[in-house]
């Protein structure tokens, strides 16, 4: 079954940030066959609308909306002459840690529509601010700036992929189990907390997280446990009560079924 919050391995870094720009109203503005063999994309319309044209389609750009561009495509765009974009562009190149965090970031989609569109606008803004003063450190702000936003993309594209009122309660049960970890709760308490039955909630859990509620609840424990075994404080029975499990073999079974390593020689690791 598909995951729309888990299906996707994203593990990258901005490499280099180009220019980062920002465009007041033109109604005379275009652009005629752009193409950037060498970096990303990215701009933002903080205002007013534009019309592009890349894989043979014809798309209206509007306020809230961000549009990402792969190495190597095409495209011709103009400002709205009744109501001219006013408008964030970004050029940057990454770099993939993985074959399949490449792959994923290429799936996501030209055009992703901002439910908050206010926050991209500040992050723009601030990205802007940032490159343009130059001041002592702003490479890594700018690049963290990016990264944030490039973040919040993502979770756009997931959100648009599934319905937004069954995604954001999961969202907030996830948070709760994370915040929780040392506690095992059922189906039933948790369904309790969202306005789904807890059939519904079921079903629901498992296409948004692509987890059974268990199976998350131990997805959680387990990489706490990693990382309390890598800290080198605790020994492996500490470490399966503070994550909540009572029996020790069980939580050690556990771990090497999930992590292929038993935990006394994760530490070791």
């Amino acid at each position: 079954m598909k995951s729309y919050l888990f299906d996707h391995n994203y593990n990258f870094c901005i490499k280099e940030i180009n220019f980062v720009l920002e465009r007041t109203p033109n109604k005379d503005w275009k652009i005629d066959g752009i193409i950037n063999r060498n970096y990303f994309i990215l701009a933002f319309c903080n205002k007013g609308i534009s019309h592009y044209y890349f894989n043979n389609h014809e798309h209206q750009i509007n306020q809230g909306d961000l549009l990402l561009f792969e190495k190597g495509v095409s495209h011709s765009a103009y400002s709205d002459p009744d109501n001219p974009w006013e408008f964030y562009t970004v050029q940057f190149d990454i770099q993939f840690f993985n074959p399949v965090s490449e792959e994923n970031f290429q799936q996501l989609s030209n055009i992703i529509s901002s439910s908050n569109p206010f926050e991209y606008s500040a992050l723009f803004t601030k990205l802007n601010h940032m490159w343009t003063g130059k001041k002592q450190g702003y490479l890594i702000k700018c690049r963290s700036i990016l990264l944030e936003i490039l973040y919040q993309m993502i979770r756009e594209n997931s959100f648009n992929d599934y319905k937004m009122n069954h995604t954001i309660p999961i969202e907030e049960i996830m948070n709760y189990i994370q915040d929780n970890y040392q506690k095992t709760f059922s189906i039933e308490q948790l369904a309790n907390q969202t306005q789904f039955s807890t059939s519904h909630f079921r079903v629901i859990f498992k296409k948004v997280t692509g987890y059974t509620v268990l199976q998350y609840q131990n997805h959680i424990k387990i990489s706490k446990a990693k990382d309390l075994l890598l800290s080198g404080e605790y020994n492996v029975s500490e470490v399966a009560t503070l994550v909540g499990f009572g029996n020790v073999y069980y939580f050690s079974r556990l771990f090497k079924k999930t992590t292929g390593f038993n935990p006394s020689s994760y530490i070791q690791k």
